[in-house]
C-alpha cells in the first residue's frame, strides 16, 4: 500500500488554501489529543501525524518543497543545499537511464547519526529534528517527543441587526454571541501549569468550552448596511499560546417605518392637510437630530420635496454631511361627512374643467 501523503493526513487536497489547511490541522488535533484519548496507542500516533504533516505544509517554503520533491524534502531536512545537489543527482541519474525514484546509496547525503538505517516513519524524524533524530539517553528527543506547534486564533464574523436611527446617529450597542475562552489554569497554552505535561483543564487546547457573552460595541454615525467593525482579540482563542483571533461584525440595518435612506440622504414622508399646502405655513418637522421648524410654501403639490441641509447620514471617512429631505404628501379625511363633502365640491368648482391629469403620458 502506498504511504499516505501529508495531504491525506491532513484530510485536505493538494490545492488546499493556507486556512483550509489550518481549520483541518485544528479539527483533527482535537479528535485525537491523547488527553481526550487515554491509552489509546493509536489515537497518540494520529496526533503526532498530524501534527508532523502540519509542521510542514503550515510552512509555505517546506510545503514548496515537499511538493517537488515528495517525502525525500522531509528525509533532507528539508535542507536546501542538499535539495539542490539531490536535484542534480536525479538530473544526472537519469540521463543515464538509472532510477531516480529515491535518493541512491551511491550519492553521499548526510543524514545525521541513523537516518537511514534507522528512518521508521517521517513522522519520528519531524519530532526527533529536521536532518537528525538524534534522541536523548532516555529515548526521547532532546526537543521533547510532543511538540507542540504554537497556532493563532482563526477570525470570526457575525451578523447583527441594529435599529435605523442608530445607523444614522452611532452610539453603543449591546452584542451577544457564544465562543471560546482561553483556558484560565494555563492562560492559553496547553501546557500544565508545572511547565510539564498537558493541561487537564483544556486537554491540552488551551481553551474552555463555548460561552454566550455579551459586549458593549461603538457602533460609528453612519453605518450602513454590510458596515465591517472589527473587534481586535474578540475571535477564536489561540492553541499552545497563539493569540486570539479577531471578530467582525457584519451590520443589518433594521428598515425605518417613515424614513428611508439613498446613500447619505434621507427622506421622509410628512402628511399635511389640503388648506397647509394651499395656504402655506410652518408645520413641525421631526428628523434625527430633534424637531425643525419648516416652512411649507404656497400651492404646494403633495410630492413636493424640501430639504434640510447637512441633516442626512454623516460621512464614515469624515467627509461632508448628507441631507434631510421632506416629501410633502397632502392628505384627505378618510371619513364622509356633508360637510366635508361640499368643501370638496367648491374645491372642484373653484379648480374649473381643466384636466389635472393631461401631463400624465407613457
Amino acid at each position: 500500500m502506498a504511504e499516505r501523503t501529508l495531504y491525506e493526513i491532513l484530510e485536505v487536497p493538494k490545492t488546499a488554501t493556507p486556512d483550509d489547511i489550518k481549520s483541518s490541522f485544528r479539527r483533527l488535533a482535537q479528535k485525537y489529543h491523547p488527553d481526550r484519548n487515554p491509552n489509546d496507542r493509536q489515537a497518540e500516533e494520529k496526533f503526532k501525524e498530524v501534527n508532523a504533516a502540519y509542521e510542514v505544509l503550515h510552512d509555505p517554503k517546506k510545503r514548496a518543497m515537499y511538493d517537488e520533491l515528495g517525502p525525500d524534502a522531509i528525509k533532507i531536512g528539508f535542507d536546501e543545499a542538499q535539495a539542490e545537489s539531490y536535484r542534480q543527482w536525479k538530473k544526472a541519474s537519469s540521463g543515464r537511464g538509472a532510477r531516480t525514484s529515491g535518493f541512491s546509496s551511491e550519492f553521499n547525503f548526510d543524514f545525521g547519526a541513523g537516518q537511514g538505517s534507522d528512518f521508521r516513519s517521517i513522522f519520528e524524524t519531524l519530532f526527533g529534528g529536521f536532518g537528525g533524530g538524534r534522541k536523548s539517553k532516555d529515548g526521547q528527543s532532546p526537543r521533547g517527543s510532543r511538540r507542540q506547534l504554537v497556532i493563532d486564533g482563526e477570525d470570526q464574523e457575525l451578523q447583527i441587526s441594529i435599529p435605523f436611527h442608530l445607523a444614522v446617529r452611532g452610539g453603543n450597542h449591546t452584542v451577544r454571541f457564544t465562543r471560546s475562552e482561553r483556558c484560565g489554569l494555563c492562560g492559553g497554552s496547553g501546557s500544565a501549569p508545572s511547565g510539564r505535561g498537558t493541561c487537564r483543564a483544556c486537554g491540552g487546547s488551551g481553551s474552555k468550552p463555548e460561552t454566550t457573552q455579551s459586549l458593549e460595541v461603538r457602533i460609528p454615525a453612519g453605518a450602513a448596511e454590510g458596515t465591517k467593525i472589527r473587534l481586535a482579540g474578540q475571535g477564536m482563542p489561540g492553541m499552545n499560546g497563539g493569540k486570539p483571533g479577531d471578530l467582525y461584525l457584519l451590520l443589518h440595518v433594521e428598515p425605518h417605518p417613515r424614513v428611508r435612506r439613498e446613500g447619505k440622504d434621507l427622506y421622509l414622508d410628512l402628511p399635511v392637510t389640503p388648506l397647509e399646502a394651499f395656504r402655506g405655513g410652518e408645520v413641525r418637522c421631526p428628523t434625527f437630530d430633534g424637531n425643525f421648524t419648516l416652512t411649507i410654501p404656497q400651492h404646494s403639490q403633495s410630492g413636493r420635496k424640501l430639504r434640510l441641509k447637512g441633516l442626512g447620514v454623516p460621512d464614515l471617512k469624515g467627509g461632508a454631511r448628507g441631507d434631510f429631505y421632506v416629501v410633502l404628501q397632502v392628505v384627505l379625511p378618510e371619513r364622509d361627512a356633508p360637510e366635508l363633502l361640499e368643501a370638496c365640491e367648491t374645491l372642484s368648482r373653484a379648480i374649473g374643467t381643466a384636466d389635472v391629469r393631461s401631463s400624465v403620458v407613457l
